[in-house]
């Protein structure tokens, strides 16, 4: 839901990994680059619940996808 007298995109909900609108800048790259190598560090946590692993993994999933249409 758009909260009422909103203009403009809604950033907790823009995903550059599938949004044709989204942006992505040379600035941006070391930010998505950082947050994928977190994920595989988190990932490399042998105790984590089975949910908390697949989050972490559709995240990583999300940061990759991003990096890789950056790179083209």
């Amino acid at each position: 839901m758009i909260p009422p007298g909103h203009t403009g995109p809604l950033q907790d909900r823009c995903r550059p990994d599938r949004c044709g609108n989204s942006m992505i800048g040379p600035q941006h790259v070391e930010i998505w680059d950082s947050e994928e190598r977190s994920l595989t560090r988190l990932l490399e946590t042998r105790r984590l619940a089975p949910g908390h692993r697949a989050a972490l993994e559709q995240q990583r999933s999300e940061a990759q996808a991003v990096l890789r249409k950056a790179a083209r």
